[in-house]
């Protein structure tokens, strides 16, 4: 999945886009943050996306 499809995912699953800091997202959902790595047409990586879901659920 790339980076871009994954951060419309969030947002659409409610993750509040906090604020961004160089390649870095930062996201919020019910107290719980999350920064994630951003780089548009690039593929996440498995273990990235792996402790992703432990957190985000997909």
């Amino acid at each position: 999945m790339k980076n871009s499809e994954y951060h419309r995912k969030l947002v659409a699953d409610g993750w509040l886009f906090i604020r961004q800091a160089g390649s870095h997202r930062t996201y919020e959902k019910n107290g719980e943050k999350i920064t994630v790595p951003f780089h548009n047409s690039k593929e996440l990586g498995k273990g990235l996306h792996r402790a992703l879901k432990k957190v985000v659920g997909f």
